[in-house]
């Protein structure tokens, strides 16, 4: 979702591959354009532990598939209402 100004409001990924994945989600939260941006993840595929750190370190919301229509219209409604993806507390 696009806010008409160059700025995504959500971005949903379908995890074809995870380099692919790891690339966009780099350049997003690379940007300070999008580094906020809620990010949707959607994929049948099993998770690896270095990809499920990197996924809760970027802040993605993972979703296994099968997802139904109406469970991902409640995602997006969930994800644009949280707003922006706050970055990492320092510990």
């Amino acid at each position: 979702l696009e806010d008409g100004q160059g700025r995504f409001l959500l971005a949903i990924v379908d995890a074809g591959g995870a380099d692919r994945l790891s690339d966009l989600v780099r350049r997003l939260r690379e940007s300070a354009l999008h580094a906020k941006t809620p990010i949707l993840m959607i994929s049948a595929k099993q998770l690896k532990d270095p990809e499920r750190e990197f996924i809760l370190a970027n802040r993605v919301s993972f979703n296994a598939k099968p997802v139904r229509p109406i469970d991902l219209v409640r995602l997006v409604r969930e994800a644009l209402a949280a707003g922006p993806a706050a970055p990492d507390s320092p510990s």
